[in-house]
């Protein structure tokens, strides 16, 4: 299957709970020889590994954007494991004792990767992955919306008939 020939590394946010308050600063990793990791971080400078799989065992990725890439998540399934992360605000992870100018100059060269391209490349592992863009979502919202104030309406023209 595909390699690549670097690390691609982010700092994230992961969503912990039902919210878009429950959340923990991450990293989401794509290592050279192809292990898929999502670290939590603490100001402290702790780390706790709470996601690793390799593309071939990951069952389930979906991605769900938003318009202006405020809140667009990223969630990875496997058989026993299940994480989501928020890649509205990622940016590359800096390199140990990299200076502020050599981390500028490496993003220029190297760029951030499309929201996109994790589950476009899980893709070509064979995983099951679903793209949930903004016009989706609002169209399905939409519908929703109307069916409900349909129903109203005629819930209430058969209550006003009594």
């Amino acid at each position: 299957m595909p390699g690549q020939a670097r690390d691609v590394s982010l700092n994230v946010t992961r969503s912990t709970g039902v919210t878009v308050f429950q959340t923990k600063p991450a990293r989401l990793v794509w290592t050279a020889d192809d292990q898929i990791q999502v670290i939590d971080r603490s100001p402290l400078g702790d780390q706790e590994l709470v996601f690793d799989a390799r593309p071939e065992e990951i069952t389930k990725a979906s991605y769900m954007g938003n318009a202006g890439n405020a809140q667009c998540y990223l969630t990875l399934r496997t058989a026993s494991a299940k994480v989501k992360v928020d890649l509205g605000g990622a940016h590359p992870t800096p390199h140990q004792g990299e200076s502020v100018e050599q981390y500028n100059q490496r993003v220029a060269a190297e760029g951030i990767p499309p929201h996109r391209w994790w589950t476009d490349r899980l893709a070509t592992y064979g995983v099951n992955t679903k793209l949930w863009g903004f016009g989706k979502i609002f169209l399905i919202t939409l519908a929703i919306t109307v069916g409900a104030v349909v129903a109203i309406a005629v819930i209430a023209g058969l209550s006003g008939a009594f």
